[in-house]
């Protein structure tokens, strides 16, 4: 249905292929035009939680969801990184695309593939440190195509470099989930915090053991374990929401509104404005408190703009432009709240000290 209008201004001339093409595929075809525009057609790529390949310059490799992983095969293959990096070699495959969104729905909620040894993990961790360089980051991700990361497959050892994911490892969480959907919530939370143990230093395996933390509202484990996460210049599914959350939390509402603004960013999702309007709410009223009328006004503002329809915050903002001095303003505030929730006591009572009613 999104696909509707922008279609039908292709029928009639208004919009040439490209833009339809943007507008239907999003984030995948941001992603062929970045791969198109810089990786030469006689290259070859691997794809990981992601098999379209039509339209790409370069040759693809790819699979669908329930298939044999090509790294697991060659880590049970291999005896070192070394050895690993031959095999991709051997298949021409100098640079790999993962579509970590896909990736993760088809793991856990589709088919989690065969069983990853300690061995097999250790050695894929390894690998990536040594040979699989971050080339292109995601400025962009949906629900509909997806996120992409793009790593250079180098044929020497450098780095070393983050292992920001272990693609196809992803599966090793599905049992967790299993356990969670069960209500068996301790058991999950075990079993996530096992297999992140399994992969040290593999920042997807850390978030999606933070999931199962983030569901049962724990937020201070949340915050201690992404913030090395966050730092590590890592992007994944929701890791900014969820520390987001956890700062919210913890009372420090400017960081939360820096990681939402960050969430909102790569999503597009107007939703988190709401929980931007929270925090900006509840830092005017912690300094409202403390006096700091000026920051007061200035985050009571925020909050109001991002929450146009909340008469909570409309009467927070009214009391502190009062305090600051602006009964007019804060006239018109009281009288957006009241329109609200006419007959409330507290604005009852606020609007003599402004001069009106």
């Amino acid at each position: 249905p999104h696909a509707l209008p922008v279609g039908l201004l292709r029928l009639t001339g208004q919009v040439d292929r490209d833009a339809v093409r943007l507008r239907v595929f999003s984030t995948w075809e941001r992603e062929r035009r970045w791969v198109n525009a810089r990786i030469p057609a006689d290259d070859r790529i691997l794809f990981t939680g992601e098999e379209r390949r039509l339209w790409f310059a370069p040759r693809v490799i790819s699979a669908f969801t329930v298939a044999e992983p090509l790294p697991w095969r060659l880590t049970l293959e291999s005896a070192t990184p070394a050895e690993l990096r031959k095999r991709f070699r051997q298949r021409g495959i100098t640079w790999w695309l993962h579509n970590f969104v896909s990736m993760d729905y088809r793991a856990l909620m589709r088919f989690p593939g065969p069983p990853w040894s300690d061995r097999q993990l250790a050695l894929y961790t390894a690998f990536v440190r040594s040979y699989l360089e971050p080339e292109h980051r995601p400025d962009r991700l949906d629900y509909v195509n997806g996120g992409f990361w793009v790593f250079r497959v180098h044929a020497r050892p450098g780095g070393p470099w983050p292992a920001y994911f272990l693609p196809h490892t992803e599966g090793c969480f599905a049992t967790a989930r299993g356990w969670q959907g069960a209500g068996r919530v301790d058991e999950a939370l075990a079993e996530s915090d096992r297999q992140a143990a399994r992969m040290p230093g593999v920042l997807e395996s850390e978030l999606l053991a933070v999931k199962f933390y983030a569901v049962q509202e724990n937020q201070p484990v949340v915050a201690r374990r992404l913030a090395p996460v966050n730092a590590s210049g890592f992007i994944g599914d929701a890791n900014f929401k969820h520390a987001a959350g956890a700062a919210l939390h913890a009372g420090r509402y400017l960081e939360g509104v820096r990681l939402l603004a960050r969430a909102i960013r790569l999503t597009g999702d107007n939703d988190l404005y709401r929980s931007v309007a929270y925090a900006y709410y509840r830092s005017g009223q912690e300094l409202l408190k403390r006096g700091r009328i000026r920051e007061a006004v200035r985050d009571l503002e925020q909050a109001a703009v991002c929450a146009p329809d909340q008469p909570g915050v409309q009467y927070e903002y009214a009391r502190a432009l009062k305090a600051a001095g602006r009964p007019g303003d804060a006239l018109h505030w009281a009288h957006r709240a009241w329109a609200a929730r006419p007959g409330d006591a507290a604005l009852r009572a606020l609007f003599p000290e402004l001069g009106g009613r």
